[in-house]
């Protein structure tokens, strides 16, 4: 009886175990298409002509590089603050601008960051937040508003 009972679950259990991984496998076939298509209107794409295809089944575009805008939050020292903001203003990327937004321009942290990266970086004072609205929402909610038109990629560093 206990074997009956055994089987009764595993059965089942692992057919769904099986059909879990097959849909698994389609959204991921899915996703794969859709970055390489021309849905999502990337540029070259014309009647549905991929350059460098061949390059690799499953490999987004290489020529596909939007526009990026790096927001970075600044409040106070932090260890290794010097070496952690180089490293966002020297990213291998052809087009990205850094934003260091913070409350107030007289805060060591933005005063440190100004002298390292000169006019490697866009610097934004935030101002003090309205009631009722933390100040760190405050200031990354202020540095979207000023975010070049042609970003297309937001990304958030903390």
């Amino acid at each position: 009886m206990l074997s009956f009972l055994f089987w009764l679950f595993v059965v089942p259990a692992g057919a769904a175990a099986l059909v879990s991984v097959r849909t698994g496998q389609r959204y991921r076939e899915y996703v794969e298409g859709e970055l390489r298509g021309p849905e999502l209107g990337m540029p070259g794409d014309e009647e549905g002509a991929h350059e460098g295809e061949g390059e690799g089944e499953g490999e987004p575009k290489a020529d596909y590089l939007p526009a990026v805008s790096l927001i970075l939050p600044l409040k106070g020292l932090d260890n290794d603050l010097a070496e952690n903001i180089k490293s966002l203003a020297e990213q291998d990327y052809p087009d990205f601008e850094l934003l260091i937004v913070s409350r107030d321009a007289t805060d060591p942290a933005v005063q440190a960051a100004r002298t390292l990266l000169g006019d490697r970086a866009r610097f934004i004072v935030a101002g003090a937040p309205p009631e009722g609205t933390g100040e760190k929402v405050h200031n990354l909610a202020v540095a979207v508003d000023q975010l070049r038109p042609e970003s297309s990629v937001l990304a958030f560093a903390d």
